[in-house]
């Protein structure tokens, strides 16, 4: 039972619960919400209480329904760093239970050589599954690995196409931040194996080397 300032209304056992899930999940009085809800003793006569107790408890599901469905399920990014290549890449972080999730990237991009004025375009593409070692999905610390796969291809002054391919995989650690309005930050910091051969119509070549593994993305998560 709440005070309720001398009025003779008590919520239902329901009620109850609502209120004390609503005043806690928001931050406020349950008071307040007591108030609202009174449908006796309110001094303004029984079809104008009527009335406000369905009101209130129209309010009550509506709220109650936001409440249960504030706990984010996707994440959907963008990385700033990719747009000085130029590249757009966008990844969506799909939450399997509050500890484990999986992401899907994608990328695109196009740039002009400046020594031979050759058009290169670029596609990537990957999977990272995580766990959250601390916190859940809304917020804590990640540990996850990258797999990415990037195509690059050009057709250079003289008509010769000319392609290369890499693979790149590696763990990495990292944090994730969602504001309660879905704002998101992610940022993470690993190492990854990268494997890379180019072909043209003349010669290939392939390279491999370990390098440093760095994500910086911002998006919003619902």
């Amino acid at each position: 039972m709440y005070p309720a300032q001398g009025l003779r209304w008590r919520p239902s056992a329901g009620q109850t619960a609502w209120i004390e899930l609503l005043g806690r999940g928001r931050g406020g009085s349950p008071d307040i919400l007591v108030r609202a809800a009174r449908d006796e003793t309110c001094g303004t006569g029984g079809d104008e209480c009527g009335h406000m107790h369905r009101f209130a408890c129209l309010a009550f599901l509506v709220l109650s329904g936001s409440v249960a469905a504030a706990e984010p399920h996707v994440s959907l990014t963008v990385s700033p760093v990719h747009l000085v290549i130029p590249m757009a890449e966008v990844t969506a972080e799909l939450r399997a239970t509050s500890k484990l999730a999986a992401s899907v990237i994608a990328g695109a991009g196009a740039f002009r050589d400046e020594d031979t004025n050759t058009k290169i375009t670029l596609v990537e593409v990957g999977v990272s599954p995580r766990y959250y070692l601390l916190g859940t999905f809304r917020h804590g610390l990640e540990l996850g690995a990258e797999l990415l796969y990037l195509h690059a291809g050009a057709d250079d002054l003289t008509g010769s196409n000319v392609r290369a391919a890499g693979l790149s995989v590696g763990p990495y650690v990292g944090y994730k931040w969602i504001a309660r309005v879905g704002f998101t930050l992610e940022a993470q910091v690993g190492a990854s194996f990268l494997a890379v051969r180019g072909d043209s119509e003349t010669m290939s070549t392939s390279d491999s080397r370990v390098g440093p593994l760095l994500n910086l993305q911002t998006g919003w998560s619902f």
